[in-house]
């Protein structure tokens, strides 16, 4: 049979005081380590949680800004076509009218060079057919 005497009682105390002890000296730093782990990895995760939602809104602001740029190009593309189309319009009609002026002025001079060439030879003609009349007939006929 178990006997209860002072021993036992004494045992109990040793119990109690090696588990204050270790309670002080070993699970008391040990959950305290525990607990400052846990709340420095909530705090990273919490920090890792921002660098996440400011990097999205990066992302976003990028791709929109992206966006935009496409959309001012293509504006400015087709802007800048029209503008060169209209240009090329423009040089096209001036030259069309310089063409048109060159070749009036050219038509001027070739009529005008006709004209001094059909006045040259029919004074030529008269004075060759007079000639020819003076040859045939053998004396000179005045008008």
């Amino acid at each position: 049979m178990i006997n209860v005497n002072a021993t036992i009682l004494l045992q109990i105390i040793h119990f109690l005081i090696l588990l204050f002890i270790l309670n002080r000296l070993l699970i008391q730093p040990i959950m305290r380590v525990i607990n400052d782990r846990e709340k420095h990895m909530a705090d990273r995760y919490k920090l890792l949680a921002d660098f996440k939602e400011e990097t999205e809104g990066l992302v976003e602001k990028c791709v929109s800004i992206e966006r935009n740029a496409r959309i001012d190009a293509g504006e400015n593309s087709s802007r800048l076509r029209r503008e060169a189309i209209e240009i090329a319009e423009k040089i096209f009609s001036n030259t069309k009218e310089e063409v048109t002026t060159i070749r009036s002025e050219t038509e001027k001079e070739v009529n005008n060079k006709l004209k001094e060439a059909q006045q040259y030879l029919q004074t030529e003609a008269a004075v060759l057919a007079e000639e020819l009349i003076e040859k045939v007939l053998g004396r000179r006929v005045v008008n």
